[in-house]
């Protein structure tokens, strides 16, 4: 029987139903426009300069009188005009109802750096893929431009232009290489973002790996055609002493700002200095070139953007308008200034004053690292068995900002330091100590001039000194400077060996921070003093029974250590390692026990941070035909190093050598030498470890092995796959610093399965054989990965990122288990507070 009721009942069913499926068609059609869009951008920027590169390489290898203009020749100009119509013909095609307007892309076109031609409407789709094809073409055009802009006249007959043309070719080819790898990464990843199957921004952890391949390749290929006998720099005949600017490469690269890195300025006075801008530069023009193509789903990249250029905001999922916000904060948010809709209406942290909607840029800047965080790691050495450590707490360290801006945006800014905590003994650590007695508070080297006595009891502690004989038991510490130090003592266990490392500044922090976006990159240097110690339990001496760290009181006890039973203000603990205790600079080991001061460059960065090996890297004394990623100089210093030029040029005619031999003894101690005789009472070799690529189980008697470090979780943190494997204890047991065979020991009373098996750790830098993917693991890269956090109110939480060479110790066990001489890297992820 017919029924209205369920008639009607029915048509609104079959209502609904059409309703939620054009409401899921038209999704699916938005973000198949945006893939449209973010791939036709990739493709074209690709094709684009593929086309120039060929064009201007035969320009290169031609007599200079027959080159052309390739921005005009016949076959780029036909080659480019056919990739621009398939973005035209794409875009269109793949959007709804050939309607781009509500995908989210910026109305008007955001120009590129300071060009001002790109910025016309953008509201169709011929507007939009206008726009990609302007973007597009003005990167990879001042890409090009960097490895073609001035051709050496090639004359058939002079040898050393022909070299020259060899290593321009060269450049513009692993150029163009690494523009496309990255370009092609980008695209994937935006694509992903796109589809909510990934987090943007680009690249992420995914795509990093790719990425620092495919730079290694622009080092590996210039130092090839440009470095050596015969070529550009580094040989031994009258080419060595050509520059870059002998090819036509600028003497400054560009003042462009990669995302999440440094800018690329500098004076480019040597072949790394090459290296590393065509690198840079190209990170850039990558970044912009995808960007443009990624505008429907993440706001264009701001560095990308000239100064005529309109703000891009971030764009939504649908074209809905948001409303206009009636109020916005300035300060602190709890009693909000009320500011019209169309003001800045900066949030600012809740120590500035707020004044017309605005605020003043921070004066410094204070970071304390999180030692909870799994971000949060230091690995030492090449072995692998140092890997994976935890850190030390309240390792705050404070800088001055100054910023060319005084009120909000303040942009990009100049990072000067370390400066004393503010809040030093209030919560924070009291950070200015003297370098040789760290128990002792200054403000000035004049108050580290006047010897004292470093432990002896009450008595004497403190006392004025001129030799230990006045400080018995204690002893007198020579004069020293007013250091800043690096958190307290951090205690280190693995392997069945202990140190305890005390780190101090050395010289002054400089660097960059930009205050909106949260990027930094930081120049600093500290000096590492190694302790030797014998329990595994306690590698530093503990202050003991002081309920509340930094707060100014010394409520504890040193339980061991110089200053044995004198009053202490404990600083830090390792989380995770319990029975490491507090430590405290009150409480520094004996000055008996120091085995090694090691200088550490720790210039880090919110960016991801790599080393790659190189023809110029120094080659591994332990592994045949392999090279590694540091040694040390063959220099009295023996100063850590990556390459040759990182070396000081040592008395004789050897010759700066990254991981060469010295005297290591005897009246020529530290002398560079080439055999015995050389060294009266003495060896001639290289102290240390002998160097490999890692620990892991592989034939390192063969050349061109495929090695078995391999990256499984794909977060840049290898692991041998056939072996070693490692025991140790468990974080739950409370002893996770032990080596054990049983749970037994990881007592007393272990759980069941307190001893743990787990393939060593190693780097991902595969010797340095430079074979195809599949052998040496296919990278030869060690990569730290740092993280920008934009601030909310003045405070951030980045990942710091380091990647550094570790000198050898004085002793061969610490050397033998860590691998050391070798590379060393660190993240730390915590907070940043601006403030005025």
């Amino acid at each position: 029987m017919y029924s209205p009721r369920l008639a009607r009942t029915l048509v609104a069913a079959l209502a609904a139903i059409c309703s939620l499926s054009l409401a899921q068609s038209a999704h699916a059609d938005v973000t198949k426009c945006k893939s449209a869009v973010i791939k036709a951008s990739a493709a074209y920027a690709q094709a684009r300069s593929k086309a120039l590169q060929k064009c201007e390489d035969t320009n290169v290898k031609k007599l200079f009188g027959s080159s052309v203009d390739c921005a005009t020749d016949l076959k780029v100009v036909t080659t480019v005009g056919k990739a621009r119509a398939k973005v035209t013909s794409t875009v269109t095609k793949a959007c709804p109802g050939s309607d781009c307007a509500d995908i989210g892309f910026p109305a008007t076109c955001p120009t590129f750096e300071a060009s001002g031609t790109c910025n016309a409407a953008s509201t169709d789709c011929a507007g939009i893929a206008t726009c990609l094809t302007c973007v597009d073409d003005a990167a990879v055009d001042q890409a090009i431009d960097l490895s073609y802009a001035s051709l050496v006249d090639t004359d058939p007959k002079d040898k050393t232009k022909k070299a020259l043309n060899k290593c321009q070719s060269a450049i513009g080819k692993v150029a163009a290489g690494f523009f496309a790898a990255k370009s092609k990464a980008l695209s994937k990843c935006w694509d992903k973002v796109n589809k909510g199957k990934a987090t943007g921004p680009c690249p992420t952890a995914a795509e990093a790996p790719k990425i620092a391949v495919a730079a290694g390749k622009i080092s590996a290929g210039i130092l090839k055609a440009c470095a050596g006998k015969d070529k550009l720099i580094g040989g031994s005949d009258v080419n060595a002493d050509l520059s870059p600017t002998d090819i036509g490469f600028p003497a400054n690269c560009s003042d462009v700002d990669p995302v999440g890195g440094p800018s690329c300025a500098g004076t480019i006075t040597g072949l790394q200095d090459l290296i590393n801008c065509v690198t840079c530069v190209n990170q850039f023009k990558a970044d912009c070139a995808d960007g443009i193509g990624a505008a429907a789903v993440s706001a264009y990249p701001n560095a990308c953007k000239g100064p005529t250029s309109p703000a891009t905001p971030t764009p939504t999922a649908t074209a809905t308008p948001t409303a206009a916000p009636t109020a916005r904060p300035c300060g602190d948010g709890s009693d909000p200034q009320v500011c019209q809709p169309d003001s800045p209406g900066f949030a600012c942290g809740e120590s500035f004053a707020c004044t017309n909607c605005n605020c003043a840029c921070p004066s410094r800047v204070e970071f304390a690292g999180d030692a909870t965080s799994p971000n949060s790691i230091l690995d030492t050495g090449w072995t692998g068995i140092s890997h994976r450590a935890p850190i030390i707490t309240n390792g705050d360290v404070s800088v001055s900002l100054s910023c060319a801006a005084s009120q909000r945006p303040c942009g990009q800014c100049s990072i000067t330091g370390p400066i004393a905590n503010a809040n030093a003994g209030a919560g924070q650590l009291d950070n200015q100590r003297c370098s040789t007695n760290p128990a002792k508070r200054c403000t000035s080297d004049a108050t580290c001039q006047a010897r004292t006595c470093l432990g002896g009891g009450p008595t004497e502690d403190g006392t004025p000194c001129t030799a230990d004989a006045d400080c018995t038991p204690g002893t007198c510490p020579a004069a020293g400077t007013c250091a800043f130090y690096f958190g307290s003592a951090l205690p280190l266990a693995a392997g069945g060996v202990t140190t305890c490392i005390s780190n101090t500044f050395n010289g002054p922090v400089s660097g960059t921070a930009n205050v909106e976006t949260g990027e930094a990159a930081t120049a600093a240097l500290l000096t590492s003093r190694v302790f030797l110690a014998t329990d595994v339990d306690r590698p530093c001496p503990q202050c003991v029974n002081d309920p509340t760290v930094n707060d100014g009181a010394s409520s504890g006890t040193c339980g061991d250590g110089a200053r044995l039973g004198l009053p202490c203000d404990g600083n830090g603990s390792v989380p995770g390692r319990p029975d490491f205790g507090t430590t405290s600079l009150d409480c520094p080991p004996n000055p008996s026990g120091i085995i090694a001061t090691l200088p550490i460059d720790l210039s880090n960065s919110t960016g991801t941070v790599t080393r790659t090996l190189s023809t110029a890297s120094p080659n591994c004394a332990g592994s045949t035909g392999d090279k590694c990623l540091c040694n040390t100089c063959n220099s009295p210093s023996n100063a850590p190093c990556f390459t040759n030029a990182d070396c000081p040029d040592p008395a004789g005619a050897i010759g700066p050598v990254c991981g060469g031999r010295r005297c290591l003894g005897g009246s020529n101690i530290g002398g560079a030498c080439s055999v015995a005789s050389e060294c009266p009472s003495s060896n001639c070799a290289v102290p240390g470890e002998a160097a490999k690529p890692s620990s892991c189980a592989d034939d390192t008697t063969t050349v061109n092995r495929v090695m078995e470090c391999a990256d499984p979780d794909g977060d840049s943190e290898g692991v041998c796959t056939i072996g070693p494997i490692d025991q140790n204890c468990s974080i739950a047991s409370g002893h996770a610093q032990r080596g054990c065979m049983t749970d037994a020991d990881c007592g007393p009373n272990p759980v069941a399965g307190s001893c743990k098996d787990a393939p060593r750790p190693c780097f991902l830098t595969g010797g340095g054989t430079f074979q195809a993917a599949g052998k040496n693991d296919g990278t030869d890269t060690l990569i730290a990965r740092g993280m920008a956090d934009p601030p909310d109110r003045d405070v951030a939480n980045p990942t710091l990122g380091a990647i550094f060479c570790i000198g050898p110790t004085g002793s061969a066990s610490i050397n033998g288990v860590a691998g050391l001489p070798g590379p060393g890297r660190v993240t730390i992820q915590g907070t940043a507070v601006g403030l005025p």
